[in-house]
């Protein structure tokens, strides 16, 4: 089993800082954008991982809570790619601003109910949508931030785990060597 794990919230939180400052460039979107594709491309193998590995219970726990964080790691970078893009390029589209300010609002409460009050300050920051979606991201980035560091917390624990049962099958010569 391989766990590849393109996860860096840290620079995504960099990006995010540099698309509320309006100091976003060129070559930030790029790397973005490249990390967005090396994200979706480490989703194909933990889907086809899952499928592979559907009947080993602790390999199964392990990739589905990498799968729950990569999901949502992957939501914050295509949101703040496609806010980006719609703040460089100077077109608003609101049938494409609403679902993503919809989504950060819905995806921010879940994770942290707390944030709520932040929410609503986003959301009537502005009348235009575009700058309403830029501010909500600030909120959703802090939220997904912290509960990335959670769910790493968790991913690691169910790391021991497979390990520790991985390690029992190979003692008790339940592995068989190729």
């Amino acid at each position: 089993m391989t766990v590849s794990n393109s996860i860096q919230p840290i620079n995504v939180l960099d990006y995010t800082k540099k698309l509320l400052n309006g100091t976003f460039a060129e070559t930030d979107k790029q790397f973005l954008d490249s990390m967005a594709e090396k994200d979706r491309l480490d989703n194909i193998k933990l889907s086809i991982q899952l499928i592979k590995y559907d009947k080993n219970q602790s390999a199964k726990s392990l990739l589905k809570v990498l799968s729950n964080i990569h999901q949502l790691y992957g939501e914050w970078v295509r949101d703040l790619c496609l806010l980006n893009m719609h703040k460089k390029d100077n077109i608003v589209v609101p049938a494409m601003i609403k679902p993503i300010i919809l989504r950060m609002e819905k995806m921010s409460k879940d994770i942290d109910p707390h944030c709520e009050p932040y929410i609503r300050l986003a959301l009537n920051s502005s009348n235009n949508d575009l700058d309403r979606a830029i501010s909500l991201m600030n909120v959703f980035s802090s939220a997904v931030s912290s509960y990335l560091v959670d769910k790493k917390r968790l991913l690691d624990d169910e790391l021991y785990k497979f390990a520790q049962l991985e390690q029992g099958r190979i003692d008790n010569g339940l592995i068989i060597r190729r």
